[in-house]
């Protein structure tokens, strides 16, 4: 899916913070940005909103996620957390060769 398409599911974060607890990567950086919530107010905010060119702190926010799924299996709002990175990437890196 465009990740236009997940706007109605971010919205559904409740802000509960169930994932910062099962986000290694929050864990190992203790940065609110690398939380999940964070991370998809984030994408919304830059890659929705503003449909825009991302910076470099939003690309960097995004690929630090490792795509591990627990964010998404504790979530109670059942937000698909996994899938809209992976839709952000898709976004940022739209035509880029790696």
């Amino acid at each position: 899916m465009k990740l236009k398409n997940y706007e109605n599911e971010i919205a559904k974060c409740q802000h509960c913070c169930f994932c910062h607890v099962q986000c290694p990567v929050f864990l190992e950086d203790i940065l609110e940005t690398h939380a999940p919530r964070a991370r998809m107010e984030n994408i919304r905010k830059e890659l929705i909103e503003k449909s825009g060119k991302p910076s470099k702190r939003l690309k960097e926010i995004v690929d630090r996620c490792l795509i591990c799924t627990n964010c998404t299996q504790i979530c109670p709002a059942g937000v698909p957390v996994h899938e809209i990175i992976v839709a952000a990437r898709e976004k940022i890196y739209e035509g880029k060769r790696q």
